[in-house]
C-alpha cells in the first residue's frame, strides 16, 4: 500500500472495536471469543425485546466496546490485589453487592498479594487493604468508565454511543456507579449489555441450569426484568445459536447498515488513542508507546526508506506493545527479579499483539512487524527467536528504536539511563550481534548522536522510490499498474523497472521477486 494509497484508506468502526475486544479480553482475564458471542447474544436479545435499528447499533458496539477503558488505575488494582486480571476474572461470575459472595475473594487476592512478608505484618497489611478496597475499587471503576467515554470519543464514536460507555456498571437498583443511576434511567443499551455479558460468564462458570437461576435471583436488582425475562423463556435458544456464529465475520455482519467508518483523516488519531490505552496501564510506560513510534520513523528516514514505510513503522510502534494489556500490571511494576511464570507472560507479549492486529486490513500488514519488536540478530529475542536475515529491515529498525527508547525511560526496577549511556549500551549490542548495527546508527542519528553515515546496504543501493517499485512488481503488477499506483507514466515506470534490475543483477520480474523476497522486501513487514 503506497502513501497514496493510505490517504484514501477508510476503516470500519467496528473492524477496530472487534480488534480492541481482543485485547480487553485479555485485560479482563475472559475467554478469547468473549467479545464476540456476547454481541451475538446481545443482538439477538435487542431483537427478540423489539429494541429498534440504532437501539440495537448502540448494543453492538456496546457489547465490544464495554472494556476498552480496563487499563484506567490498574497500579491501584495491582497495589490492592495482586494480579488484577485474575481478580478480575474471579469477580465476574459474582453479585459485587452481596458481601458473602466479594469478602472471599477479596481476601484471598489482598493475602497472596501480601505472600512472602512476616505474618503480622502480612495480616495487618491485609486488614488495611481490605479497609481501603471499596473506596479504591469505586474509584478504578469510575476511572474505568470516564476513560472509555474519552477513547470512544477518539475513536471516532457519537455521543449517542459513547454515553453508553459512561453507565458500565449501572445496575437497575441504583446501587452501582454513577451513583443513583437507575432502572429506566438507565440506556437501554446498558441494560442488555450487562445482562448479555453475565449470561455468558455465568454460563460458563456454572452450566445453562445455574445461569439462569442466577439471573432471576438478580432480577430486579442487577438486571432490568424485562430483558431477564426475555432470555429465561429463549436460554437454550439463545445460547446454543452462539457456536456456529461468532467468527469475526459473522460479528460484522451484525452491526446495522449504514456501517460506521473512520475517515482517512482521523486513522492516525485512532493510532494514537491505542497507543495511549496501551500506555495507560502503568505509570512507567506514560508516552512509550507514542515515542517508540517517532523515533522508530525517524530512523526509518535517516536509512532514506520510501515514506510510505516510515507510515508503517511509526503506526506499528503506537501499538506494538499492545498485547502487554494481557501481562498483569503486578508483574510490569515489580521492583525484583521476575519468576520464570512471570517472565514468560512477558515473552508472549509480542504474540498477542499480533494476534490482536490480525484482522483489519490496517491492522493485518501491521501485525507481523509489531509483534517482532523483541527479536534479536542471534535468535535470542522473542515471541519467535527469529534469526538475521528472517528479520526484515522494518523489524531490525523497531527493535533498536524500542531498544533504546526502554533503556532512557525510568523502569520499576532500575533508573532511566542516560542518553550517552543508552547509546553505548546499543552499540554494545551491535557488537554482541543482537541489534543491527545499521538500524543502530539510524537509531542514534534520529536521536541526534553523532554517528557515522546511514547506509541501507540490505537493498543494494537501490532508491526509496526503486525499493517501491521492486514491491510493487513482487506483489505482481504490471508496468501499467505500477505506473497507476506511483502516478507516473508507463514510460517512467519501466525505466524504474530497468534501473533497479541493473543494481539487483537480475532480468526478469522473476527474479526480481526473489531478490525482494531474499532481502525481507516482498511486503512491507
Amino acid at each position: 500500500m503506497t502513501t497514496a494509497d493510505q490517504a484514501q484508506v477508510t476503516i470500519r468502526q467496528a473492524e477496530i472495536v472487534v480488534a480492541l475486544s481482543r485485547a480487553t479480553e485479555l485485560a479482563m482475564g475472559q475467554p478469547a471469543d468473549f467479545a464476540l458471542r456476547s454481541c451475538v447474544l446481545a443482538v439477538d436479545l435487542a431483537r427478540a425485546l423489539g429494541m429498534g435499528t440504532e437501539d440495537i447499533r448502540e448494543v453492538f458496539y456496546l457489547s465490544l466496546m464495554r472494556y476498552v477503558g480496563c487499563n484506567a488505575e490498574t497500579h491501584a488494582l495491582a497495589a490492592l490485589f495482586g494480579d488484577e486480571i485474575a481478580f478480575r476474572r474471579d469477580i465476574a461470575p459474582v453479585d459485587l453487592a452481596q458481601p458473602n459472595q466479594l469478602l472471599p475473594i477479596l481476601l484471598r487476592h489482598i493475602a497472596e498479594a501480601h505472600a512472602g512478608e512476616p505474618p503480622v505484618r502480612r495480616w495487618l497489611n491485609v486488614l488495611g487493604a481490605l479497609a481501603r478496597s471499596k473506596a479504591i475499587s469505586g474509584d478504578v471503576l469510575t476511572g474505568h468508565c470516564e476513560v472509555a467515554e474519552r477513547f470512544g470519543t477518539r475513536l471516532g464514536f457519537a455521543p449517542h454511543i459513547v454515553r453508553n460507555l459512561g453507565q458500565l456498571y449501572a445496575r437497575w437498583d441504583g446501587k452501582g456507579i454513577p451513583a443513583g443511576l437507575k432502572g429506566e434511567g438507565i440506556t437501554p443499551a446498558v441494560r442488555v449489555v450487562t445482562l448479555a455479558q453475565d449470561a455468558i460468564t455465568l454460563d460458563d462458570a456454572h452450566g445453562r441450569r445455574r445461569c439462569v437461576q442466577l439471573l432471576r435471583q438478580r432480577r430486579g436488582k442487577i438486571y432490568d426484568p424485562r430483558v431477564v425475562d426475555c432470555f429465561a423463556a429463549n436460554a437454550e435458544k439463545f445460547m446454543d445459536s452462539l457456536a456456529t456464529r461468532t467468527s469475526w465475520q459473522a460479528v460484522l455482519a451484525l452491526e446495522p447498515e449504514p456501517h460506521g467508518q473512520l475517515a482517512p483523516s482521523d486513522i492516525d488519531e485512532m493510532f494514537l488513542a491505542l497507543a495511549d490505552f496501551i500506555d495507560i496501564k502503568s505509570p512507567f510506560t506514560s508516552g512509550h508507546s507514542r515515542a517508540v513510534a517517532e523515533l522508530a520513523a525517524a530512523s526509518a528516514r535517516q536509512f532514506g526508506l520510501p515514506e510510505s514505510d516510515c507510515v508503517k513503522l511509526r503506526r506499528a510502534g503506537l501499538v506494538h506493545d499492545l498485547g502487554q494489556v494481557g501481562v498483569s500490571t503486578a508483574i510490569l511494576v515489580k521492583q525484583g527479579a521476575l519468576s520464570e511464570s512471570e517472565w514468560e507472560k512477558v515473552r508472549l507479549h509480542p504474540y498477542h499483539a499480533e494476534r490482536i492486529l490480525s484482522g483489519p486490513v490496517l491492522f493485518a500488514e501491521l501485525a507481523p512487524l509489531a509483534g517482532s519488536h523483541h527479536e534479536r540478530l542471534d535468535g535470542t529475542g522473542y515471541h519467535r527467536g527469529a534469526r538475521g536475515d528472517a528479520l526484515s529491515p522494518l523489524a531490525k529498525i523497531l527493535a533498536a528504536a524500542e531498544c533504546y527508547q526502554s533503556m532512557i525511560e525510568l523502569r520499576p526496577h532500575r533508573a532511566a539511563f542516560s542518553r550517552e549511556a543508552a547509546a553505548a549500551a546499543l552499540q554494545q549490542a551491535v557488537r554482541a550481534g543482537t541489534i543491527d548495527a545499521e538500524a543502530a546508527r539510524a537509531v542514534l542519528a534520529a536521536s541526534g548522536h553523532r554517528v557515522a553515515a546511514v547506509r541501507y546496504t540490505q537493498i543494494a543501493g537501490l532508491t526509496p522510490r526503486e525499493v517501491e517499485v521492486l514491491r510493487l512488481i513482487a506483489g505482481g503488477q504490471s508496468i501499467k499498474e505500477i505506473a497507476r499506483t506511483l502516478g507516473v507514466a508507463p514510460k517512467t515506470a519501466d525505466n524504474h523497472i530497468q534501473n533497479l534490475y541493473a543494481k539487483i543483477g537480475v532480468r526478469t520480474r522473476g527474479g526480481a521477486t526473489l531478490f525482494a523476497l531474499e532481502h525481507g522486501l516482498a511486503s512491507r513487514e
